[in-house]
């Protein structure tokens, strides 16, 4: 389960961007909305069951709850990379494998997706990067987690559209659908088994999305691998290249000075060569002409010492393309080549996932699992005029139970 930053408000955090399955993501979102006066003991059964719910859950579907308090970030057990975003843990609290599932770099995810229209005006605190943590355990007290809890169902409710009519309820998301479930809650309730219900039918995909999700993470840390040899192969590539420039302009600078002491049409020539080679670009055919030209008198004049003869090998080499023949240059290419083939492999995994996804039918399961509440049918129940939720909301609600027979005596 997961604890968001009491330092966001609770429409703020809901307006992040949440990462999708294929991007490590959830499947689907849950949120409980019930208040201690309403439904104590329902709330209660929810936090003492947090370890149970996490182990059942963590993977694939993201249980929230708002933090009591504000939650401490450590610094000292930071995980970070200079290619991966980096991730805060809640001090002294023990965190789940699924940690780098929900994060702030979210934001710049082209996977991710908003339930509702982007807030520009909403910041993280300065200096903190994540806006939830993942726990096996309540890093605080049950009645301080019943209180935030508590708290934060009338902002829910503004941000899903529920009335009060439908609290208590549990609130499913499917991200790959983009629809949401408002499945209304009894005392007697559990969400543990309410969520379980959902977990038994879309369990048979599970293990192929899991054998996905390692071939995922290979791919990345393929990337990881891949951006640092890069960097290496850039220094040495860089090294070659500024040679390379150094050479060009050396010679440039001797032309220079030769057209200081020539003039007319053959100072004009020397500075034009100067020139072309400070670009380091070949000379075309109609160049031809006018660098022989200027070989010729800088043949003639004494003066130029060895500079034809390396005016000439420089020529040469800009023509038959110098620089990318260089190891160090054709070996950054190669390494340039394996990552665009990692990011296709990348995006064709992610693909993959998406399509095994769609076969969860969370929604589908979700309404299976609710027909086991007795929830049987979906209602037009009069939502919050005035919502942030962008996505369809569907309601479920309960059928009404059928009457107790009644016995007659028999009169006579």
């Amino acid at each position: 389960m997961y604890s968001w930053d009491a330092e966001i408000s609770v429409k703020a955090f809901l307006h992040l961007p949440f990462r999708t399955l294929s991007d490590g993501g959830f499947a689907g979102l849950v949120f409980l909305l019930a208040r201690s006066a309403d439904a104590p003991e329902l709330q209660r059964t929810f936090f003492r069951n947090w370890a149970d719910i996490d182990d059942l859950t963590g993977r694939y579907l993201g249980v929230f709850t708002p933090a009591p308090g504000r939650i401490t970030l450590s610094s000292e057990r930071a995980t970070w990379s200079s290619y991966e975003p980096q991730v805060l843990l809640v001090d002294g609290v023990q965190c789940a494998s699924n940690k780098r599932k929900l994060y702030s770099s979210s934001r710049v995810s082209p996977w991710a997706v908003r339930m509702a229209a982007e807030r520009p005006n909403v910041r993280r605190p300065k200096g903190q990067t994540s806006t939830a943590v993942a726990t096996p355990t309540p890093p605080s007290p049950l009645r301080e987690h019943q209180i935030a809890l508590t708290r934060a169902v009338t902002h829910m409710q503004e941000f899903f559209g529920i009335p009060e009519s439908l609290v208590p309820c549990v609130v499913v998301v499917s991200l790959q659908e983009r629809t949401v479930f408002a499945i209304p809650l009894e005392e007697d309730s559990s969400v543990y088994r309410f969520l379980k219900k959902i977990k038994t039918r879309i369990e048979p995909v599970l293990p192929r999305i899991r054998e996905k999700e390692l071939e995922l993470e290979s791919a990345k840390e393929a990337r990881v691998a891949n951006r640092r040899d890069i960097g290496v192969r850039k220094v040495a590539a860089q090294a070659v290249t500024k040679d390379w420039e150094r050479y060009r302009a050396e010679i440039a600078k001797e032309l220079d000075d030769v057209a200081v002491r020539w003039d007319g049409e053959e100072a004009r020539l020397c500075r034009w060569m100067a020139a072309r080679l400070r670009a380091g670009k070949p000379l075309g055919i109609a160049d031809r002409a006018p660098s022989r030209t200027l070989l010729y008198l800088l043949n003639r004049d004494k003066a130029s010492g060895r500079l034809p003869r390396r005016l000439r090998r420089a020529l040469a080499k800009m023509t038959a393309g110098y620089l990318e023949q260089q190891p160090a240059v054709i070996r950054l290419a190669d390494a340039k080549a394996e990552g665009l083939g990692i990011e296709q492999r990348i995006g064709r995994i992610k693909a993959e996932m998406d399509s095994m996804g769609a076969e969860l039918r969370l929604a589908d399961a979700v309404i299976a699992a609710a027909q086991d509440l007795n929830l049987r049918r979906e209602v037009s129940t009069d939502l919050l005029p005035e919502r942030d939720l962008q996505w369809p909301i569907r309601v479920l609600s309960r059928q009404p139970r059928s009457p107790r027979p009644t016995i007659k005596p028999r009169l006579g």
